[in-house]
This record gives structure tokens, C-alpha cells and sequence, in this order.
């Protein structure tokens, strides 16, 4: 584990303005369900605080490389499956929404703008949010700008839900500094809005997530991703709980309620806390499987070992077949490949081909079932802590999720080193290479109570050639002969002949006398009062007077 001390103070988002919570207020009687309908539950970050220490922190553990987060003895990344469960964003059977450049003119002309008046509010692709606010916030503000406007009142009103959702998005979930709003938001908005049912913005919000934390761990001061879902992703991880508390909730949205499901949770508070409880986490600690995750997961596609994102301003890969235990999945050593490659900026360029290109191919994605057994096998401590990026990347063509190529050198050559056998985390929830080890050394043969089973070895009289032909091959040893009874009658006595290591004991079989008894029976002793003249009948057996 490789911990980035040089990461920079960073400017995130803390807590929404009041404006926001204001304008979210004055729409929602007469636009609230549409608003809900194509936003989900995403209004409801309006009440999160940020915890702005711990996120920093956290991006300290972020590998670029792999798209994870790198603790102590495991990884763990944001996951599809699991942002839209928190946003309550419709996902499953949908396609990405894609990406567009606008210009400043265009922009403020599909609002309804008289353009050239108002054009010095946007620059570089940003505009205030207060300059939207004021203009569509406030029932009254088409009458107080109506100067502005080359609309009527009613497509004013028609757009109001449209532009807060670009407000919305623009300030929690791909924000830029100073509460700038990126003017490209409208178009997957307008998509998603008035276009059919059959789009979907999780892709986006997780791809932009994913590059801010490695744009920051880079050195970047400004994370222009969705924080506040990164902190109550990361902090219901670290909060391990019985399934039920999750299900006593109400039926509020998730992030609503994720105050209620964190109350019995005593977390660090202060960076020292938070470091030290980052710096010693296992992977025995965590909450692997979100009680309430449910449905398929994405984990691949036919060609590719990851998954290409389409995100509002690059194309980030994303590496689900590293964290499988997230799905209640078996934990292998994971088919992977290098992904920077596959990293890019738009650079006010969208490359149209390749992102409808990955649109198309969204539906033919490879899933996997959820499961129940967030396990690992031995192997994936062995690649994990030798360093998986030191190691080669898994040849093209494999169509599965394990490299069992790999995994099979691990079990010969690294896991005798480590003292850990094939069948140990089927007995244990794993929790690190520690944990195993520590069960290892508590089942020493030597300490144990139980007698030791000689080894056959030692034994100087042990031919091994000669009883491993016995035992194995009868009907090729030497000493072996087939007279004596039938096959059938041995398989009828078969219960009653000596094991091969003699655990049980019975009659012995002679070639020439047949089967008989290892010790003679005892002759009857009619005892004193017996007299011989009175034994008259036919009976075998004595007869007393």
C-alpha cells in the first residue's frame, strides 16, 4: 500500500448555497415531480455537509493506475450499481447520455435569452450561478428581468425546471470553482428531459467522480466531482452493520436517510483519527455488500478486462472485476490491463465516433449475479501484496473474470512462501495475509492436543514402490493374486475386510482356506453341574438334569 502525502489543499464543495435550497423550494410544488422523475434523489444532497478533512484523506489512497482505493490488504472503488442505488437514478436498460460543447451564444439563446445583453455573464464555458438564479429562481423573476428575455412567460416557465436541474448538477455534482456552472450541462439535461425514456446519468456523475479523485492525487486543487456521494459512499463502506439496520429505515431516499443508518457509528472525528483509522483498515472491517444492492452488476466488456465511461469532459476507465466482494461476489485475482491508455480529454472536442461507439456497446455489457460471500481466495492476498502492477497485465482474449494463469503461480510458488493453503478462506471470512497466517500458526501440529499421524516416511522398513502398487494397483503389484472368492461375494464382504490403513479390523482372507477370523473362539464350558448320561435329546446344546 502506497499512501500520496502530496496531495494539495483542495477546494471542494462544503455545504450547497442557500440560494439553492431557496430556489429548490420555489419550484417544487409545481415541478417537483418532474424534477424527481429525471434527477432521483440527487436534491437531497442539499442537506449533506461535506467533511472536507476526510475526503482529502481519502484521495491519499487513490491509485490512478488501477482505479481504486489501495488500503492496507484490499481495494475498493465507487461502483455503477452503487451510485445509482444512492441517487435513485433510473439505470438498469438504459444508455449513457452523451456529452456536448456548446457555445456561450447558444447556450443563453436556448434559454430564452435576448443574447448579446447578457453574453458578458458567460466565460470560458462558465456562468454564475447567482445570474441563473435571478433570472429563474424567484416566481417573480421573468416580470423583474423581463427585458432580458425573447420569450414568453410560458416557455419561460416550461424551462425553470430544466435550468435548476443544470444548477443542481452544476453545483454538487460537476462542480468548478466559486459556484461556476458549466454551460455543457444543457445538453445532456435537455436529453434527459425531453428526450425519450432511455438515458441514464449515472455513467456520468461516476466517470467524473473517478477523474477528479485521480486528477487530485495528481496534484490538481479543485475537485470537480460529486464529493459529497464519494463521502457517504466511503462511509457506509467503513461502517460494517447486520443487513437489518438497513431495512428498518424508512422508505426515504438513501441519502436522506444515511444520517440514521451512520447513528450508531462512532467514526474518528479529528485527521489524526481519520489517518490512523485509513492508514490500519482490513479488509475484515468493512461493510463489503450494501445490504439493499441488488440487480446485475456491469463488470466488463466482451472485449475489453474494464469499462469505458463516458464522462461530461473525458473518458475514464472503470475496473469493476477489482472489487467483486462489493458485489457479495468470490474475490480472484482479477483479468486486468493497463488503462491509462484509455484515459482522455475532450479538450472542447467531444470525439463523437468513439463515445456513440461506446454508447452502443452499453447494452451488451457483461454482468455478473449478486451474491452473498464478499470472500477472497488466497491468491488475491498473494497478487495484492506483491504488487499487481508489477506483475505482467493478463493476455487479450480470456473471456472470464479470473487469470488463472497467474492465480496458479501464486498457488505453487508464492502461497507455500506465505503459509497458506488453497482450502483456508473457505473456513474463515478473510480478512488480510495476517489473519491467515495467525490461523496457521494457531493449527501447529506441534501444539496441537490431537496424536500425530506417523509419517510412512521415517519408517525404515517402508517400501513406498511396493504399498503404493498395493494400494493404488492390486492387479499389477507382484504379491497381489486373484484366487480367492468372487467379485461379487468381495463386494458383499467388502464392509468387513481391513482398510488400507487398517482403521477398521475383521476377518482376514487366506488364498487357500477362504475368509477367516484373526482370533479362534473359545470352546463352551458347560460348567460342574453338567453330567454327560442325562444328555439324551438331539439338541447340540447340554441338557441339565
Amino acid at each position: 500500500m502506497e499512501i500520496n502525502q502530496n496531495v494539495p489543499n483542495i477546494q471542494m464543495i462544503v455545504s450547497p448555497p442557500h440560494d439553492l435550497q431557496t430556489w429548490w423550494r420555489n419550484i417544487r410544488v409545481a415541478h417537483g415531480v418532474e424534477v424527481k422523475q429525471h434527477l432521483g434523489s440527487l436534491m437531497s444532497l442539499i442537506g449533506i455537509q461535506a467533511n472536507k478533512t476526510f475526503t482529502k484523506l481519502l484521495i491519499e489512497f487513490w491509485d490512478p493506475a488501477s482505479v481504486t482505493f489501495n488500503f492496507l490488504d484490499f481495494e475498493m472503488t465507487p461502483t455503477l450499481e452503487e451510485i445509482c442505488g444512492f441517487t435513485d437514478l433510473p439505470f438498469e436498460g438504459r444508455m449513457p447520455v452523451l456529452p456536448s460543447f456548446i457555445s456561450g451564444e447558444k447556450f443563453l439563446h436556448i434559454l430564452g435569452f435576448n443574447v448579446y445583453p447578457v453574453l458578458r455573464n458567460v466565460e470560458n464555458d462558465r456562468v454564475k450561478f447567482d445570474f441563473l438564479f435571478q433570472r429563474f429562481g424567484r416566481r417573480e423573476s421573468f416580470e423583474r428581468h423581463q427585458g432580458e428575455f425573447a420569450c414568453d412567460r410560458g416557455r419561460w416557465e416550461k424551462m425553470r425546471p430544466q435550468v435548476f436541474a443544470i444548477a443542481l448538477l452544476g453545483i454538487l455534482v460537476f462542480p468548478k470553482r466559486a459556484y461556476r456552472i458549466n454551460i455543457n450541462l444543457l445538453p445532456p439535461v435537455m436529453n434527459i428531459f425531453s428526450g425519450p425514456d432511455e438515458l441514464t446519468l449515472v455513467p456520468m456523475i461516476l466517470a467524473e467522480m473517478l477523474r477528479a479523485l485521480s486528477a487530485c492525487s495528481r496534484g490538481h486543487n479543485c475537485f470537480e466531482g460529486c464529493n459529497l456521494l464519494l463521502q457517504l459512499w466511503a462511509v457506509e463502506h467503513f461502517y460494517t452493520r447486520p443487513p437489518i439496520m438497513d431495512y428498518c429505515i424508512d422508505a426515504r431516499s438513501r441519502i436522506q436517510s444515511h444520517t440514521e443508518r451512520m447513528r450508531y457509528w462512532h467514526g474518528p472525528t479529528g485527521a489524526e483519527e481519520w489517518y490512523t483509522f485509513l492508514v490500519q483498515l482490513t479488509g475484515d472491517a468493512v461493510q463489503w455488500k450494501y445490504p439493499w444492492l441488488s440487480g446485475r452488476p456491469l463488470v466488463r466488456t466482451a472485449n475489453l478486462y474494464f469499462i469505458e465511461l463516458i464522462g461530461l469532459e473525458g473518458i475514464q476507465p472503470y475496473a469493476p472485476l477489482r472489487v467483486l466482494r462489493q458485489f457479495g461476489v468470490t474475490q480472484d485475482v482479477p483479468v486486468w490491463s493497463r488503462m491509462a491508455l484509455h484515459e482522455g480529454n475532450y479538450d472542447r472536442l467531444v470525439p463523437m465516433a468513439r463515445v456513440r461507439n461506446l454508447q452502443r456497446e452499453w447494452l451488451n455489457m457483461i454482468t455478473i449475479g449478486m451474491g452473498n460471500e464478499s470472500w477472497c481466495t488466497p491468491e488475491y492476498y498473494a497478487w495484492y501484496n506483491v504488487g499487481a502492477l508489477a506483475l505482467l497485465p493478463t493476455e487479450d482474449g480470456f473471456d472470464g473474470f479470473t487469470d488463472y494463469d497467474v492465480a496458479d503461480w501464486l498457488t505453487v510458488e508464492v502461497l507455500p512462501l506465505m503459509n497458506v493453503n488453497n482450502d483456508m478462506y473457505r473456513k474463515v471470512v478473510l480478512g488480510s495475509v495476517n489473519h491467515l497466517i495467525q490461523l496457521v500458526e494457531e493449527e501447529d501440529p506441534a501444539e496441537s492436543d490431537e496424536p500425530m499421524e506417523e509419517d510412512p516416511e521415517e519408517d525404515p522398513e517402508w517400501d513406498a514402490e511396493r504399498d503404493l502398487a498395493i494400494e493404488i494397483e492390486p492387479e499389477k503389484s507382484p504379491e497381489y493374486t486373484p484366487a480367492g472368492p468372487s467379485k461379487e461375494d468381495m463386494e458383499v464382504q467388502s464392509e468387513h475386510r481391513p482398510t488400507v490403513h487398517g482403521i477398521e479390523e475383521g476377518p482376514e482372507y487366506d488364498p487357500e482356506a477362504g475368509w477367516t477370523d484373526t482370533e479362534e473362539e473359545p470352546e463352551y464350558d458347560p460348567g460342574p453341574d453338567y453330567d454327560p448320561a442325562y444328555d439324551r435329546d438331539d439338541n447340540d446344546g447340554p441338557t441339565w438334569p
